[in-house]
């Protein structure tokens, strides 16, 4: 198997329906932000379509800010990420290696929190397993792979089979990352 797996089903209605209902409580958003979520989550799933849209630096700023959500509030963030990751445009993230570290930490960060709920752990790897679809992203893991790798392990026993199964993805395609390449440190 050479073939990178990703989670590129998308399916925005529930997650988008749980952001504005985090962010309308809470006051996470302005009311234009909210509507800015509403339109590029109609973006997103008219998946046959969305590839022919350009994202603005507009919506890049408002994909940061919505990972910026509280802890217990950030799952509906992620899953919305997972999907924009799969989007052409997703390279606007990572093209600065300083950007994609930024973005990588915080998956990892979220790894790493004691009190992050399975959900955003599972949504966090599912991300993880994304970035392995854009090359600017691939750079940023494999120049971070030991310490991707390490957050990653720990979920490898995780009661939930959901964040196992997205543990156990991301170190495949780690493997598959470093199968055509000639770095004895990146083989796993």
């Amino acid at each position: 198997m050479r073939t990178m797996l990703h989670y590129d089903a998308i399916k925005i209605e529930g997650p988008q329906k749980k952001l504005i209902e985090f962010a309308q409580a809470d006051g996470l958003l302005e009311d234009k932000e909210i509507k800015a979520v509403e339109r590029f989550c109609a973006l997103l799933a008219d998946k046959p379509n969305y590839w022919k849209h350009k994202l603005s630096v507009g919506e890049a700023e408002l994909l940061d800010k919505l990972m910026t959500f509280p802890l217990d509030k950030l799952f509906p963030s992620l899953d919305i990420y997972r999907i924009f990751l799969m989007h052409p445009d997703s390279t606007i993230h990572f093209k600065k290696f300083e950007d994609g570290l930024v973005h990588l930490f915080k998956f990892l960060g979220i790894l790493e929190q004691k009190d992050a709920g399975d959900p955003a752990k599972m949504l966090s790897l599912r991300c993880i397993c994304n970035m392995f679809r854009d090359p600017s992203a691939l750079f940023v893991l494999r120049e971070r792979r030991q310490k991707a790798i390490e957050a990653v392990s720990q979920h490898l026993s995780n009661p939930k089979a959901t964040v196992r199964e997205a543990a156990i993805t991301v170190l495949l395609n780690y493997s598959i990352a470093f199968l055509g390449k000639d770095d004895p440190e990146g083989k796993i």
